[in-house]
């Protein structure tokens, strides 16, 4: 390695030194054998060529003239060195640098330079300092969303009222707006894509078998499989009301297993209040739908759908919930659920597109649940109500793509409902078995230490629901970003800060939480927790089975694994 090195030294000197070299034992050959008749003569002069071409080069006569400069410049300041050395310095035998004398040691280390710099730089760098000017647009900005969260919160605390309210106030808004709806001839209902039915029911199977593999959380099997199973059915199935009896049932089976799950507080309340009147305006829409009051029905079924899916302004009773209900009951609710009720607009959507009328509405409805969503992300500590906000995020998103017609819209729409069912699926099942244990509660970090498994499903997850290739997930986000591209900046640059949003808060939950230090020695795993009180208090608890570690992140292999431990 070092005979290589120095050729390459003597190499590059030589070259350099004299190019002539270069030029007559390697350019000109290659000029030959390619053709080129013309060789190229170099001199100290400059370049010459046999077609009488001559290009004149100064580089020589710069070079020299300055060197001769620096030679004089260095010979007059250490004449002057010489002559002005204070006595003292040369008393203690340091040597002079021309500013700020060296010490004993007669060596100047860089943290020494470099207080010296903060000290005479410091009026400088006090005002075109831009770490500072950032972290303290960064400082206003958290202050800011630390507010807006407390708002927030407080209208949560009392979110079945709130939202109540609300919902009668848009269903009377989307009623009278000034915009006349022009229904046109109804197009024959199709039922939802294949693609979408198999992703949805792919992240119910895998929220199933998670239960079923991990002790704590199998009670919730039962629930989630029936609820999992008439979502399902709603999708596959054409008929109109029998797709919305079905998908009202499954709907019914997650609240009464989040009943079950947790006592009755602001969030199950707020849940319920949720589920009653999206059920009523939906089945309100489609009566008076069929009845031909098309005023009335777009206005029920505009707010139905806002509430199923958690859009702006109808989203306080989702954060609450997912924080409050295990994580698989989350799961079950925003990727099975809410992905069969899109799956439901979207065939109205194609049956009757006027009901997206007018489109500002959605639009701006669409645009502030991603943006509004991303920025509570920023201050959320808890990751379960991180991935619900995520969650809200992303329907905006999927609402853009449903309001824009054409080929682009649907392909987005359709992607992007696929990917969220699995992503979403993903980060609430790496979430399962933290929570099991009771680690999520202690807001602690290094969970990746213990769970290296669901840490690598976290972060999969969470690519496929940003859209970052070349995940699943960015075939339905870039449609999105290319839709807002041709509306024009005023539509692109709010979803772009909300993906910039989202990612930053991602990434703080990533490595705060999964990849943080942790603050006491290794967690406990839930087979672990399970076994230890039937164990001596000074023997230590055993590692987990390998199954029960891989059913965090793989469930359809890890079920059919842990039968056999």
């Amino acid at each position: 390695m070092l005979a290589a090195m120095g050729l390459m030294a003597t190499a590059s000197a030589v070259l350099g030194v004299a190019p002539q070299l270069a030029i007559r034992f390697l350019v000109n050959p290659v000029l030959a054998v390619s053709g080129m008749a013309n060789p190229i003569a170099v001199s100290w002069l400059g370049i010459s060529t046999s077609s009488g071409g001559w290009l004149t080069s100064y580089a020589l006569i710069l070079a020299a003239v300055t060197a001769g400069l620096a030679l004089a410049l260095y010979a007059l300041r250490a004449h002057r060195a010489r002559t002005n050395t204070p006595a003292q310095e040369l008393a203690a035998g340091t040597v002079f640098t021309g500013g700020e004398p060296l010490g004993g040691s007669g060596t100047l280390s860089a943290s020494d330079f470099s207080a010296i710099l903060k000290q005479q730089w410091h009026p400088f760098y006090q005002w075109v300092d831009v770490d500072r000017l950032y972290a303290g647009v960064w400082q206003a900005a958290v202050r800011g969303i630390q507010k807006l969260t407390r708002v927030i919160g407080v209208a949560e605390s009392r979110a079945a009222s709130v939202v109540t309210a609300v919902a009668l106030l848009l269903l009377c808004c989307v009623r009278w707006l000034p915009a006349a709806v022009t229904p046109s001839a109804r197009m024959l209902p199709a039922g939802v894509p294949g693609a979408l039915v198999l992703c949805c029911s792919l992240a119910a199977a895998g929220l199933c078998l998670t239960a079923l593999a991990i002790p704590k959380w199998r009670s919730l099997f039962p629930l989630m499989a029936i609820s999992a199973t008439l979502g399902i059915a709603g999708m596959v199935i054409d008929a109109p009301w029998l797709r919305f009896t079905l998908l009202e049932l499954s709907t019914v089976a997650a609240l009464i297993l989040a009943l079950r799950c947790v006592r009755p507080s602001a969030a199950t309340r707020a849940y319920l209040v949720s589920v009653i009147w999206s059920a009523a305006a939906l089945l309100s829409g489609q009566l008076l739908l069929e009845r031909g009051d098309w005023a009335w029905a777009r206005a029920f079924l505009v707010c139905g759908f806002f509430l199923k899916l958690a859009i702006f302004p109808m989203f306080l009773w989702l954060p609450k919930l997912a924080r409050t209900v295990p994580a698989l009951v989350g799961g079950m609710v925003i990727a099975v659920v809410d992905i069969s009720a899109f799956g439901e607009l979207y065939c109205l959507a194609q049956a009757d597109p006027w009901i997206l009328t007018p489109h500002g509405l959605w639009i701006a409805a669409g645009v502030s649940s991603a943006l509004l969503a991303s920025v509570l992300m920023l201050t959320c500590r808890d990751l379960k109500r991180l991935v619900a906000l995520s969650s809200i995020e992303d329907f905006g998103f999927l609402i853009l793509c449903i309001v824009c017609a054409g080929p682009l819209g649907e392909t987005g729409a359709l992607l992007g409902a696929a990917a969220h069912a699995l992503g979403k699926a993903l980060l609430f099942i790496s979430l399962s078995s933290p929570e099991a244990a009771g680690q999520l509660d202690k807001q602690q970090g290094g969970l990746a230490a213990c769970y290296p498994l669901s840490a690598v499903g976290f972060v999969v997850g969470m690519l496929t629901v940003l859209g970052i290739p070349p995940t699943f997930g960015f075939a339905g986000r870039w449609r999105v970003y290319e839709i807002a591209a041709q509306a024009g900046p005023a539509l692109l640059l709010p979803l772009v800060m909300a993906e910039a949003f989202a990612l930053i808060a991602f990434v703080r939950a990533l490595t705060s939480v999964w990849w943080g230090a942790a603050a006491t020695a290794p967690l406990m795993p839930h087979r672990a927790a399970a076994t230890a009180p039937l164990m001596p208090r000074r023997v230590a608890a055993p590692a987990p089975p390998v199954p029960y570690r891989v059913a965090t992140v793989m469930p359809f292999v890890a079920h059919s694994a842990s039968r056999g431990v």
